[in-house]
């Protein structure tokens, strides 16, 4: 029985990767003109009807901040549903990074196996010898699964291992390794002809995050952090000046809704930036909650203390 090699498309499949920052970034300039443009004629019309001897707003005080943020039920709903999609993203990403650390292993450690096997050994004697020698993650795994194949089969033990891992490589690999063995195929150079082409994987993985993870990082944090302080500081500022004839305070829920979606946007362009698009799903609803908190913050605290 010929055994048919992989090509790495069988262990990772690649997708375009555009750079989507400068887009990102002036849409929600554009977008963000907008509303500020429609916020500020509206404000200046309903203003420049009212009586003129109208009492100037008050300068607003931490106080005022803390009254605003008790009756935000947007905030606090989202705030209770974000701490807990990331209290929960935090289990799912220890286990996925558990994964990318044994599947970036695996290339060397079967090269070990097929030197092992090579040198004469068995292949469950190869697969120990690997085992005992290597105290990381995949180590543990294999030691665990050499202890298995004592009281049961190779292809039993090796089957289990594979599916504990929760790595689709691993068990691809696994299921190559287990019809090598099974058609009596040479299984050393099977398992050198994979780490060849795992190698090749790792590298391009590595390249595409190298390329990615600035901009990943720049979209991210810019719109869920940086955009939402930034506009609420010079907000802030600008309706504490007792001289203002603009009150925008009736356009926060506006604002808030906008960085706020803006959040969002931002942690699902980070997932396809970076490929983990599922992981980031996952603590999406905490950066829809941070934009918004940052801004009702950053204004409050910029109106009581400038």
């Amino acid at each position: 029985m010929r055994i048919q090699y992989p090509d790495s498309r069988f262990f990772h499949t690649t997708s375009k990767t555009t750079s989507p920052l400068n887009t990102f970034m002036v849409s929600a300039l554009f977008l963000f003109i907008i509303i500020i443009l429609i916020a500020t004629f509206t404000a200046s019309a309903q203003s420049g009807s009212g009586d003129e001897e109208e009492e100037k707003q008050e300068k607003p005080t931490i106080d005022d901040l803390k009254e605003d943020l008790k009756k935000d039920r947007l905030l606090q709903v989202t705030g209770v549903i974000g701490i807990a999609s990331l209290i929960f993203y935090i289990p799912v990403a220890i286990k996925q990074s558990h994964i990318r650390n044994m599947e970036d292993a695996l290339p060397d450690v079967l090269m070990e196996i097929a030197e092992n096997i090579r040198s004469g050994r068995s292949v469950e004697s190869a697969f120990k010898e690997v085992a005992d020698v290597r105290t990381d993650r995949i180590g543990k795994e294999l030691t665990r699964a050499s202890q298995e194949m004592l009281y049961t089969s190779f292809e039993a033990a090796m089957r289990a291992f594979s599916q504990r891992t929760g790595s689709r490589a691993l068990i691809r690999v696994i299921s190559l390794v287990l019809i090598a063995v099974e058609s009596g195929a040479s299984l050393a150079a099977v398992l050198e002809k994979i780490a060849n082409e795992l190698w090749e994987v790792y590298i391009l993985k590595k390249d595409r995050e190298a390329k990615s993870s600035t901009n990943a990082s720049v979209i991210l944090w810019g719109g869920a952090a940086f955009t939402p302080g930034i506009i609420g500081f010079i907000l802030g500022v600008f309706t504490s000046n007792a001289q203002a004839t603009i009150d925008l305070a009736a356009y926060t829920p506006v604002f808030t809704s906008f960085l706020m979606s803006l959040g969002l946007i931002s942690i699902i362009m980070r997932g396809v930036a970076m490929g983990t698009l599922n992981e980031d799903l996952i603590r999406a609803p905490f950066f829809f909650w941070l934009p918004g908190m940052i801004y009702m913050i950053t204004q409050g605290m910029s109106g009581a203390f400038i």
